[in-house]
């Protein structure tokens, strides 16, 4: 209902269809949700995994709005590459051609990064960071 009110501020009226998680990933890969809200990250979070999953002409089921380009394609897998080869200045070159792209084109609209809170017992230790936001639970310890 607050999604639908505030979407009606700015002129868009529309209708909420509950879809029952068991048919979930079956209706988001059929690709014809005219909207929806998704945060999408992976455990190896680098740019060019992120980019392959949801704008890569390969159309994987995170690639929600069928998007398609030869541009994009071509800075993704010239990252790709020029990451296997150790290739920074390739890397850095076709990551911005990513990032560029995918605004100039903006077939999903970037809302926000969501933040990860940690907390802990004192005698839980071997909390480490991971860039991706996802807590790696074997380096943890009680004691």
């Amino acid at each position: 209902m607050l999604v639908q009110e505030s979407l009606a501020t700015i002129g868009i009226k529309c209708t909420i269809n509950k879809i029952p998680g068991a048919n979930w990933r079956t209706e988001l890969n059929k690709k014809t949700l005219p909207l929806y809200t998704n945060v999408f990250s992976g455990w190896l979070d680098y740019p060019e995994y992120f980019f392959i999953w949801c704008y890569h002409g390969k159309n994987s089921i995170f690639n929600t709005m069928s998007y398609q380009s030869k541009t994009m394609d071509g800075f993704i897998d010239g990252a790709v590459t020029a990451a296997a080869n150790g290739d920074s200045a390739g890397y850095e070159k076709d990551v911005k051609g990513m990032v560029d792209t995918a605004y100039a084109d903006m077939p999903r609209i970037p809302l926000y990064q969501p933040y990860v809170n940690v907390a802990m017992q004192k005698n839980v230790t071997g909390y480490q960071y991971w860039f991706h936001r996802r807590l790696d639970y074997r380096t943890l310890n009680k004691g």
